[in-house]
């Protein structure tokens, strides 16, 4: 199966599955154990990137973080967060990007790609 640029797999035409902001980023704050403190993931998927049963190990350091949920992958680094969802984007994914930045307020962002 082909996998497109814009991350779909089935119609390269279809929007992108992916949200991505520069900025200055302190990577190693963005655990699924902090997003699930605040209530912004659920413990199952807290669990399931501790775990690493999907494709992508949980690394959490200070120039990158990385991990994937059933429905998301997150990627951290000192200048970009990227937020992929395995599916269409959607509400949750919205609501996902939203409450981060609500709790980083002071960090500095650059572009929404």
């Amino acid at each position: 199966m082909t996998t497109y640029s814009n991350g779909r797999r089935d119609d390269p035409t279809s929007p992108p599955n992916r949200t991505g902001v520069v900025g200055d980023f302190n990577s190693a704050i963005f655990s699924p154990d902090w997003l699930d403190r605040y209530d912004l993931i659920g413990k199952d998927d807290a669990e399931i990137a501790h775990e690493g049963e999907l494709s992508s190990a949980l690394i959490v350091a200070h120039e990158v973080t990385t991990f994937e949920t059933k429905w998301f992958a997150l990627q951290v680094l000192e200048n970009q967060l990227s937020i992929t969802s395995k599916d269409a984007l959607s509400p949750a994914l919205k609501d996902l990007a939203v409450g981060i930045f609500q709790l980083v307020p002071h960090t500095p962002v650059k572009a929404v790609v």
